[in-house]
């Protein structure tokens, strides 16, 4: 039972880990959007100036929400491989402790990329676009971190009962 709530695990780490990298590649488009449409709107001369001179803030605005992205997708990269890693030890409070975080972070995930389906279950406009994928990309990997970490965690503690209740008997 434990090794397939460790592979379940593994599964939805990996998953997400995968799921990471077109976030990231979004992130680095947003980051980099301001110096290409202003080098863009520099042919325009007179006309480009004054676009630059009104898109600017805006442009500042999708530069600083790339950042953003990229920083928590790099936090949560390091926090997903650390857990990982601690899920594959040889040591069992280690790998408790991996399935502590992976349930945690699992958890978010999931929430994260549930949330909006319930405000917009009636409304079919292009939000729900992006709300699907948010789920595709956080919720499927989030539910199986949960389920492994989850099953992982009951089975050790189970065990942990049975061995004690087996040795009182002794």
């Amino acid at each position: 039972m434990k090794s397939v709530a460790k592979t379940i695990n593994n599964v939805g780490s990996y998953i997400f880990l995968t799921s990471l990298i077109p976030i990231m590649t979004f992130a680095i488009i947003l980051i980099g959007i301001k110096h290409l449409i202003e080098s863009g709107l520099e042919t325009f001369s007179d006309f480009g100036e004054w676009l630059k001179s009104i898109l600017s803030p805006s442009l500042e605005t999708i530069s600083q929400l790339g950042v953003i992205i990229l920083t928590v997708s790099l936090v949560l990269f390091v926090v997903v491989l650390i857990q990982t890693i601690f899920n594959n030890m040889k040591k069992e409070i280690l790998v408790v402790l991996g399935s502590l975080i992976s349930f945690l972070v699992g958890f978010a995930l999931f929430w994260i990329g549930a949330i909006p389906f319930f405000k917009t279950v009636n409304d079919p406009s292009s939000i729900s676009l992006v709300t699907g994928l948010l789920f595709i990309y956080l919720g499927i990997s989030g539910t199986l971190m949960v389920s492994g970490s989850a099953l992982y965690l009951l089975a050790f503690f189970l065990f942990k009962k049975r061995t004690k209740a087996s040795k009182k008997t002794d």
